[in-house]
């Protein structure tokens, strides 16, 4: 009799004890994950402060070295070096960060208006070994440029287009911006005037014919 009744007190006391360690371990587990949020919120406000920090100091780097930038064309346009940058170019080229940088140089603000104008022409008519600038192909010289800064005072005379990669072929298409007519003949350089042409790997070139170097446009 006094052997079942120990059985049985001893089945309750473990039950108890099991019923203990596993609310103990409840309590614990809570206790555990209330302070690891805790701990989180306490981080959160610290965490956006370095966020903003490292956003903050990217804008400074990146207004920092447009600013180089537009010193260094600003120092080569004053001493009549531009023309150097032709072999420094690949630099450019090889960097899409730093050519997208390039191209979007207050210099190139005038060749919208120049792709504004070859848009509007269809050079597949009377114009033999000139296909490559048929008006759908013009159209999206014009897509490419669309987001380089434009002055919208700036006026241009002439538009030459050219799908050969001499510096200056005997003839090219001439687009006269005034009198909107179109016309074959000898290419020239003048201040109000922009060359395009296609280079032989495909790409496209613009000259704003005061430099002496050839600008590529990137898509």
């Amino acid at each position: 009799m006094h052997k079942g009744q120990n059985d049985q007190n001893c089945a309750a006391a473990t039950v108890n004890y099991e019923r203990k360690v596993l609310l103990m371990d409840y309590i614990e587990t809570t206790l555990v994950l209330t302070l690891a949020i805790v701990i989180f919120l306490a981080l959160l406000p610290l965490i956006w402060v370095a966020s903003a920090a490292v956003l903050f100091c990217f804008c400074v780097c990146y207004k920092s070295m447009m600013e180089k930038r537009d010193l260094f064309f600003e120092n080569k346009r004053k001493t009549g070096a531009l023309g150097a940058l032709a072999d420094e170019w690949p630099v450019f080229h090889n960097n899409p960060f730093l050519a997208y940088s390039m191209v979007k140089y207050k210099e190139m603000k005038p060749y919208q208006n120049a792709i504004n104008c070859a848009s509007n022409l269809n050079l597949s008519q009377g114009f033999s070994g000139h296909s490559a600038w048929r008006l759908p192909y013009a159209n999206e010289m014009k897509r490419i440029v669309n987001s380089i800064d434009y002055d919208s005072k700036s006026k241009l005379g002439y538009v030459w287009l050219m799908d050969k990669s001499e510096d200056m072929p005997e003839k090219a298409v001439c687009y006269d911006c005034v009198s909107e007519t179109v016309r074959l003949e000898e290419p020239t350089l003048e201040n109000n005037t922009i060359l395009i042409r296609k280079t032989m790997d495909g790409s496209i070139e613009v000259h704003n014919g005061k430099n002496l170097y050839w600008h590529r446009l990137l898509p």
